[in-house]
Order: C-alpha cells, then sequence, then structure tokens
C-alpha cells in the first residue's frame, strides 16, 4: 500500500513565514518512523511538503497514487489543509484521507475521513491494518474509537504550586506516580526530589508490600537501592515474584551500568526514568563513565534525569550545558541553589524529541506540544 504524508501550505497573503518552515518536517518523519514492523515491507511511503513543492501537487498525487494520505495540521493552516484535501479527494478518490498534528481536531470533518485526536500512533497502525485486511472504511472508524477510548492519558494544567515545579519535570511525564520510601522515615513530606542518602533501611517485603498496596505507578524516592547490588537484586526478585509491572522511577547513583543483568530486569518490570544527582566530574575519567551510565539508560529505554542541587560556576555550568547537548539530554531538574543561579542550564538545553514523541504516543500530538510549551514554565521559577 501506498501512504503520503502531506505537510500542507500556509495559505494566501502569509508567505513571509515560509523562511520559518523551510526546516526538516521531523513530526512526519517521526510518525512515519512509527510504522510496525510486521507491516514496513509492504508499505511505501511518500512526502509532500508545500513549503518545498510548488504547483504539483495534484500531479505528485497522480504519480503516487495513495491509498492514504495524511495531513499534518498545525496551528493555522486548518483552512488550507482542508482545501487541499478536497483536491486530495476529487484527484485520489478511492484513497482514505486523515488529519493529524496539533489542530487536526480543528479540521473540517466533512473532508477528513479520520482525524486523529487521540493517540495518532496506534490509530496511523489502525488504519494501515485496516487497509492492509480489507476493511471498510466504517470498520476502520470504528476501530479507531476503541483505540480513542482506550487512551487514559492524563491532561494536566500548567504547574500551580511552587512545591510541585520543582518535581515538575517527573510529574509532567507521570502524574499518577506516588512516592515510596526504602527508607525509615520522620519526615514524608519532603519538597526535594530524592530522598536521603543514609537512614534505617526498611526490609524489602515490607517495601514491596507498599507497591503492591498503592498501585504500582512509584517513584523509589530514596537512594540505596542502587547503592547496593544485593538490595536491588532482592528488590527485583520481590517484584518479580509478585509479578508487579508497572511504571518505575528510582532514585540512582552513578556507577550502576555494571549491573546489566539487573537493569534489563528491572526494565522488563516498567523502570521508565532514573533520578541521578549531578556532582561535578574532577577528572575526564569520570565524564566518561557518567556518560557510560547515560547511555546504558538510554539503550535500554529508560530516561535520565539529571538533578542539580549545587550552584555551579559559570565555567562549571557552560561544560555541564555542553556535555549534555553532546549526549542529546534535556532532562534537568534544579533545586536548593542551582534552582536560584543556574536557570541557563534549563534554558539552554532543548527538549530532547525522545521525550516529545513519547508523549506524543501515549497523550497524543496536542498534549505532547502544550507540555513541550510548558515544560520549562513548570521548572523555572
Amino acid at each position: 500500500m501506498r501512504v503520503l504524508f502531506v505537510r500542507p501550505g500556509i495559505g494566501a497573503g502569509k508567505k513571509g513565514a515560509e523562511v520559518v518552515r523551510l526546516q526538516e518536517p521531523i513530526e512526519i518523519a517521526l510518525l512515519a518512523g512509527q510504522i510496525p514492523a510486521c507491516l514496513r515491507d509492504r508499505v511505501e511511503l511518500g512526502i509532500y511538503d508545500f513549503a518545498v513543492e510548488k504547483g504539483a501537487f495534484k500531479r505528485g498525487l497522480q504519480d503516487f497514487r495513495p491509498d492514504l494520505i495524511v495531513f499534518w495540521v498545525e496551528r493555522g493552516q486548518e483552512a488550507t489543509a482542508s482545501e487541499q484535501a478536497l483536491i486530495s479527494r476529487e484527484t485520489s478518490t478511492s484513497a482514505i484521507i486523515a488529519a493529524a498534528g496539533e489542530s487536526a481536531a480543528q479540521a473540517d470533518p466533512s473532508v477528513f475521513d479520520l482525524i486523529y485526536t487521540g493517540n495518532p500512533v496506534k490509530q496511523l497502525e489502525e488504519t494501515l491494518m485496516g487497509i492492509e485486511t480489507e476493511r471498510s472504511l466504517d470498520e476502520i472508524k470504528n476501530k479507531l474509537g476503541v483505540t480513542d477510548k482506550g487512551f487514559s492519558g492524563s491532561v494536566l494544567k500548567p504547574m500551580e504550586s511552587r512545591a510541585i515545579k520543582k518535581d515538575g519535570y517527573y510529574f509532567l511525564q507521570y502524574p499518577s506516580v506516588r512516592e515510596i520510601h526504602s527508607q525509615q522515615r520522620v519526615n514524608f513530606n519532603e519538597n526535594g526530589l530524592i530522598g536521603k542518602e543514609v537512614y534505617d533501611l526498611r526490609p524489602i517485603e515490607e517495601i514491596v508490600t507498599d507497591i503492591d498496596n498503592w498501585g504500582s505507578a512509584v517513584y523509589l524516592k530514596d537512594l540505596d537501592i542502587f547503592q547496593s547490588r544485593e538490595r536491588l537484586e532482592g528488590l527485583i526478585s520481590a517484584l518479580e515474584e509478585r509479578e508487579l509491572k508497572g511504571t518505575y522511577i528510582a532514585a540512582g547513583v552513578w556507577g550502576f551500568s555494571k549491573w546489566e543483568e539487573e537493569l534489563n530486569r528491572f526494565r522488563d518490570l516498567g523502570l521508565k526514568v532514573m533520578v541521578l544527582r549531578f556532582t561535578l566530574p574532577g577528572d575526564p575519567e569520570t565524564w566518561i563513565a557518567m556518560e557510560e551510565d547515560v547511555s546504558s539508560l538510554r539503550k535500554r529505554g529508560i530516561e535520565p534525569v539529571i538533578l542539580i542541587k549545587d550552584e555551579l560556576s559559570e565555567t562549571d555550568q557552560e561544560a555541564l550545558i555542553f556535555w549534555l547537548k553532546k549526549l542529546g539530554e534535556g532532562l534537568v531538574v534544579l533545586e536548593g541553589e542551582a534552582l536560584e543561579k543556574n536557570n541557563a542550564i534549563i534554558t539552554k538545553l532543548p527538549l530532547s524529541l525522545k521525550i516529545y514523541w513519547r508523549w506524543v504516543g501515549e497523550f497524543g500530538f496536542a498534549e505532547a506540544t502544550r507540555r513541550q510549551r510548558e515544560y520549562k514554565k513548570a521548572l523555572l521559577p
């Protein structure tokens, strides 16, 4: 089957904005990259970008003969996309025409057969499967309705309280996560992202019982779990024994990448994020070792969040920004002195496309884009 992705023009009277739009259509490339492996050999992809192509849309449709046409609709393009969809309808009479993107919900429903407003990755997959198995358009729509109803992502409003702002980033991703301590506590209402380093340890069975009772979407906030391979192994084994797969965030300690088996098992249980407190390395070997830790997480699909508490000098700050940009990392949370003095770390680092794309898969394009805008607001005073 042939699938054509279309990046609409911006309409008459707005040509001055074309210069801005000459960047690569990365969102379309990312969506196209999510086509499931079982279909890739049977799908031929095409992209038509009105910012580059001039006056040959009908000819392109006639030459490519698409079975599915997906318009990526950004803000301000709703009317133009609808006009271009009508041209598609006249030229490719048998093709299914769909709208995706930030403003897909505002597209004209009388023009588009399908509007991807929930989880566009899953909806595109269902559409392709429907075409492959020769389902009718109504059957495909019914399937998409089930996919949409199954979407349970939480649409958060911008951060409101100052206390939440300090932990804002990981709550933006996983709003239902409950904090669980693996050490005996005096005060359970801490605002810091990471808990205490040295305290009386709670029994593993007690921790796992808390996870079982509170729901397996938890943040293991204390550092002891990754300070001891034996304790980490004990926790993982207990979680496996009770089959407690879920969403896990854990406070980590640098140097864990050598524990490959335990990382793989924890990932399989649902470890999504590891929060790592940054201390400026004293030598090149330590920078390299930290880079290996970050790469070890990334290759397993686990996100590293870098927590910075201590104020950094301007030179050290620039060194850290350079290092994070080299690794392609943009997940940084500031606390304490760093929150007041080192805001540039947040303002100069872009939000990773990997994060943005996972939000797209879980929450839809509109919510992912809103979160991208709110990200820095949530972390900075």
